[in-house]
């Protein structure tokens, strides 16, 4: 017994010293890539939305070189009486930033929602690429569903139909991905909108330009 802790021990370390678990680049997932529809006809029978992922980061090797693994998890639901119960979706991984290593990166994905059942998470191939070292103040990671520019506005015209007849109670209990904006602001700075990428931006207090700019 001894003999067997002392070789499990000694594996430990030899595993620590190659691999060192460390912090991870902030994940955002866009609205409008975030749902897929997959038709049977004159309707849509299952809707699938990427609603949310598992990642962690490590350093390995002697250049010291960062990788980032992500498992992403898709919600399925039936919408309609159908026999359908398998989609192929494709997955994208984009850096976002300083240290471009990759751009953007397809991942097929194979789904399967199990018979009589009308909504299921399932957990999807994990993958893994090259990031760029911390910290991560100018670095990101996006994800989402590859879609046609038609899928993505459809998606987003969804999401508007859904949430025009929920309740304030079902608003605030909605499981969808979200893009989260983590801004540091300081005492000579201010928030400003930017209308053309529909985002907030930080700038001097003095600025009086256009933030698109």
């Amino acid at each position: 017994m001894k003999k067997i802790s002392f070789v499990f021990l000694w594996l430990l370390t030899a595993c620590s010293s190659a691999v060192i678990v460390d912090g991870c680049p902030k994940i955002t997932t866009l609205r409008e890539a975030s749902r897929q529809y997959v038709n049977n006809g004159n309707y849509d029978a299952l809707q699938i939305t990427l609603s949310g992922h598992d990642s962690y980061c490590y350093t390995q090797g002697a250049n010291g070189q960062r990788y980032m693994v992500i498992t992403p998890y898709f919600k399925i639901r039936r919408l309609e009486e159908t026999s359908i119960n398998a989609a192929d979706v494709t997955f994208y991984v984009k850096t976002v930033g300083k240290g471009n290593y990759i751009g953007t990166k397809v991942y097929p994905q194979s789904l399967s929602l199990s018979p009589d059942t009308r909504e299921q998470i399932v957990k999807g191939k994990s993958v893994s690429l090259r990031i760029a070292q911390p910290p991560y103040d100018d670095f990101a990671i996006e994800t989402g569903l590859a879609l046609s520019d038609y899928a993505k506005a459809k998606t987003n015209q969804m999401f508007d139909i859904d949430y025009r007849y929920l309740s304030n109670q079902e608003l605030n209990a909605v499981d969808e991905p979200i893009t989260q904006e983590f801004l540091e602001i300081g005492a000579n700075e201010k928030v400003v909108y930017c209308e053309k990428t529909g985002k907030p931006m930080v700038v001097k207090k003095s600025f009086k330009s256009s933030p698109c700019n």
